[in-house]
């Protein structure tokens, strides 16, 4: 058996679930740090927060919770329409955004979630606009022999007061 002369210790690395928490926290300060520069009233702030599961006695929203879906759906009308009124040649696109490279398969999931929101940023930074993106994965069924693709893409909301390149 040959040894290698190098360093071989292994670095302590956290579980997965501890990175996800650490991401989960960091972003849900990114949020609140864009909620207290935002116009919207506390009501309003306080209910995005507790749509996204950051604010008091609340759940994560999923898109299987109908009722709560339709009324971060409402909310989400009300802000436009209020923003609509407030900047009224704002332009406002709906988009969604898919990639072969966000695929994957049922039996071995492999989702590069940092991948994906890297290559999302920098097509909204190139476009020039604001957005609010949601991930949706969604099941096409049989795709080869009792594999199933996994179709990651992203559902968005975009404004901008400039062009959109």
């Amino acid at each position: 058996m040959k040894i290698s002369s190098k360093n071989t210790s292994p670095q302590k690395q956290k579980a997965p679930e501890k990175r996800g928490q650490e991401r989960l926290k960091f972003f849900a300060g990114l949020i609140r740090q864009a909620l207290k520069n935002h116009s919207a009233s506390d009501q309003i702030k306080a209910a995005i927060l507790a749509y996204l599961g950051l604010g008091n006695r609340c759940e994560a929203m999923v898109a299987s919770d109908v009722r709560l879906t339709h009324k971060a759906a409402s909310c989400l009308a009300q802000w436009t329409d209020a923003k609509r009124q407030e900047f009224p040649d704002r332009k406002w696109y709906f988009v969604t955004i898919l990639d072969d490279s966000f695929n994957t398969f049922d039996r071995s999931p492999i989702l590069r979630i940092k991948a994906i929101e890297t290559k999302v940023n920098n097509a909204i930074r190139k476009w020039g606009v604001q957005a609010l993106m949601r991930f949706e994965i969604q099941a096409e069924h049989q795709y080869r022999k009792g594999h199933r693709l996994l179709m990651v893409h992203l559902h968005g909301l975009l404004w901008t007061d400039g062009e959109f390149v």
